[in-house]
């Protein structure tokens, strides 16, 4: 029975059934990806991102989504997550997140790193029409990717606003919020098969 019910949990957060959006507060789609905190309940579409790439070490989440910001996609499948999240009334900044067992990253530098434990890189992309930006955070197993694109002059100050609102749950820590969270019912990552 339980089970059952966090199928259709997950079939509600991946169908998004339920949801109405206003542009002056933050997209509640964004909410289902909030970093694990003791007073929030176990996010159902982190743990699909997680399932779904079984050898990330940690997995990027929300600290608090801005408004204004909204999830236009999510796609979680064997090996890669990937969403998308565009903020403004027209569509002003798209980022697009894409969590995979190894980033391409051509002509990327790398820089100092604000997160323990990973490597970062960044790549600035020469448009006269846009600012684009691609950042990497390359850690045991895993590789996370933001890439920023802004039609406005000032998309560098988004990039900051972006950088604050996520940050990174590392999995043992997700595990232990699932396990905490079920009374230890149910854990993030399944036995292996003997």
């Amino acid at each position: 029975m339980r089970r059952l019910a966090l199928v259709q949990v997950l079939l509600l957060t991946l169908t998004g059934c339920g949801n109405v959006y206003l542009a002056t507060a933050p997209d509640p789609a964004l909410e289902r990806l909030t970093c694990p905190r003791p007073d929030v309940k176990v996010s159902s579409t982190l743990v699909l991102l997680a399932q779904a790439v079984p050898t990330a070490s940690a997995l990027p989440c929300v600290r608090s989504a801005p408004a204004r910001w909204r999830l236009d996609d999510f796609d979680a499948r064997n090996g890669r997550a990937h969403l998308s999240v565009t903020y403004g009334d027209e569509d002003d900044v798209n980022l697009v997140v894409d969590v995979v067992h190894r980033c391409r990253m051509d002509d990327a530098t790398e820089s100092t790193t604000d997160q323990p434990g990973m490597r970062r890189y960044d790549h600035l992309v020469h448009d006269p029409n846009q600012y684009a930006m691609d950042r990497y955070y390359v850690y045991p197993d895993a590789c996370t990717a933001f890439h920023f694109t802004s039609l406005g002059e000032d998309g560098y100050e988004f990039v900051g606003d972006i950088v604050k609102a996520f940050g990174f749950v590392r999995r043992e820590a997700l595990d232990r919020h699932v396990r905490e969270s079920t009374d230890g019912r149910l854990k993030l990552d399944p036995e292996p098969a003997p």
